[in-house]
């Protein structure tokens, strides 16, 4: 289930996320940001997951949430807030 989850994301930055048969897919434009709704098409899925929704920012197109959501409706949501990009790591932070 999250290995699905972690391909959605992988290959919305490849950008080939949409070319899944697995999910029946629903886009929308609100406010500052574009929602991207994935509803499973396997049986067996939709026992555990009823959606999957993605928001990506509409200025840099980087995915700033998402939101997986069960048939009860609980759901587990993951924010992507004070990112930084292509600052420079010490080599330690890679030594065990």
């Amino acid at each position: 289930m999250f290995r699905g989850l972690n391909n959605l994301i992988t290959n919305s930055v490849k950008g080939n996320m949409f070319d899944d048969n697995a999910f029946d897919i629903s886009y929308f434009k609100v406010d500052d940001y574009y929602l991207i709704k994935f509803i499973p098409k396997d049986e067996n899925m939709l026992q555990f997951i009823a959606k999957f929704e993605l928001k990506f920012d509409i200025k840099t197109s980087d995915v700033t949430e998402v939101k997986m959501i069960e048939p009860s409706e609980d759901y587990t949501k993951i924010v992507f807030k004070n990112k930084t990009r292509n600052t420079t790591l010490d080599e330690a932070v890679f030594n065990n």
